[in-house]
């Protein structure tokens, strides 16, 4: 198997020529304005052979999809719209769907989400990869515009930064990296191998790299950003997100466990032993988050039964040492790959992190959720601007906002009711950093609502689609 490479810079295009590239652009209820500035950028790619394809997907609202129809017509015969209703499956069903769609000489598929503008050089830079032929998928990284108008755009996009820069080039380096969704593009043939899109799971996108890998197709990272989108505009629906992102990885390793088995219990497949273990860590760290779910309602029993029962609970002193040491540590690392490999400022990191704690709980019922087995349905991220409503903070984080109260009701009782004084110390401080982590929701969704009610939110939530992009908008 080719090795991954793990680069910024360019390649030539590929020994036969340009490979005519099918551009697929799934659209679920988008706003207008945000879908033409995506295909106005794409109107300016520097690359010679390819055609766009707008999948509208389930849209009923004439007045949303209309305009991006004529607007396909306008900009001439490389722009196709299609529209399609009663299809099931969700963005994977919609890609399933227009796959027969695609131009005859189409060789290479490029996904793009509706809200992402790219760099006119972005396939131009991307295709010279595929002169190795067993190069299944380039993938780039996201990236945002902008948000550094707002401390809560600012705050979100240094939650992002983290992954993009830490996780997914570790695994790259190893090619065991995902496909990502969003500038993406996929060789037709190994799209075709590996058997199209998955219907049935959250993160198609991630999903999809398992069984292409396992089909013995490499694959790429570039660490370089050719397209930019929008940051989702509220907390509830940064939450809808991560919480898609957790499910669907968590149906991964579910569906795949075989293919990471060693020997005779494993179904055969090309992964290698390092892709094995990387896949098979990258969905069970998910299903172990569930168990931070756990934690509130155990620990909350163990308070009360102290208390009802008045027992005495007696913990070694070296006990909180090691407890102290292992959370300092966690965060010297969290701040160090923020500020040394992210290249994040002390604001940043901190904006990053607040975001990352708002979103634990997020995390952990999602990853509960497919642990037991409950449904869940894809949700796509809202993208219109939201109305200004009052309470929406408190509506949106009461769940959070209720259990930081209790917490901190919690830490009160443990300190002042357990006669041991490091138990107290170990549960009050336990029960307030529960409280800390629920309130950052509070928090986050607080900065959102000064947000929206900045001019400065409003005019960018206007997305021009004329706007320049460049490297001013990461």
């Amino acid at each position: 198997m080719a090795a991954s490479r793990l680069t910024d810079d360019p390649l030539d295009t590929p020994a036969g020529g340009a490979p005519f590239v099918t551009i697929m652009v799934p659209a679920y209820a988008e706003p207008p304005a945000l879908v033409i500035g995506t295909l106005n950028a794409l109107a300016r790619l520097d690359y010679p052979v390819f055609e766009v394809l707008v999948i509208n997907n389930i849209t009923t609202d004439e007045t949303v999809w209309r305009p991006v129809e004529e607007h396909c017509r306008r900009l001439g015969s490389r722009f196709r719209f299609l529209h399609v209703e009663g299809i099931t499956g969700a963005k994977a069903g919609a890609l399933n769907w227009a796959r027969p769609q695609v131009h005859p000489d189409t060789e290479l598929v490029a996904l793009l989400d509706a809200d992402y503008q790219v760099d006119p050089k972005w396939l131009a830079h991307t295709v010279g990869h595929f002169d190795d032929p067993r190069l299944g998928f380039v993938q780039c990284p996201h990236g945002y515009r902008n948000f550094d108008d707002s401390l809560y755009g600012r705050m979100a996009n240094a939650a992002y930064a983290l992954p993009h820069e830490t996780d997914t080039v570790a695994r790259d380096e190893h090619t065991v990296g995902n496909a990502l969704g969003t500038m993406t593009v996929i060789r037709l043939a190994a799209l075709d191998a590996a058997g199209g899109w998955a219907e049935w799971c959250l993160t198609e996108d991630s999903e999809f790299s398992v069984r292409l890998h396992a089909a013995g197709y490499s694959s790429v990272f570039l660490r370089r950003r050719y397209g930019w989108g929008v940051i989702p505009d509220t907390f509830t629906a940064l939450k809808k997100q991560r919480f898609r992102w957790t499910y669907g990885p968590g149906q991964e390793v579910k569906a795949h466990w075989r293919r990471y088995l060693p020997g005779p219990w494993r179904i055969p497949s090309a992964l290698t032993l390092e892709q094995r273990i990387r896949h098979c860590h990258y969905g069970l760290v998910i299903l172990l988050n569930s168990l931070e779910t756990l934690l509130l309602p155990v620990s909350g029993a163990l308070l009360l039964s102290i208390l009802a029962q008045r027992e005495q609970l007696m913990v070694d002193a070296r006990l909180s040492l090691a407890v102290a040491a292992l959370v300092v540590a966690r965060w010297i690392m969290r701040w160090s790959l923020y500020r040394w490999v992210v290249g994040a400022s002390i604001a940043e990191t901190l904006g990053g992190s607040i975001v990352l704690l708002a979103l634990r709980p997020t995390v952990s019922k999602a990853a509960l959720r497919v642990l037991l087995g409950g449904s869940a349905r894809w949700e796509r991220t809202n993208k219109f601007r939201p109305p200004l409503r009052r309470g929406r903070v408190l509506r949106s984080t009461w769940v959070e906002t209720t259990c930081a109260v209790a917490c901190l009701a919690a830490a009160t009782a443990a300190f002042f009711a357990v006669r041991d004084v490091v138990a107290a110390a170990l549960l009050a401080l336990g029960f307030t950093w529960q409280a800390v982590v629920h309130a950052s929701g509070f928090a986050v969704a607080m900065a959102f609502e000064h947000a929206l009610r900045s001019r400065s939110l409003r005019a960018r939530t206007t997305l021009n689609a004329a706007e320049p992009l460049g490297p001013r908008h990461e």
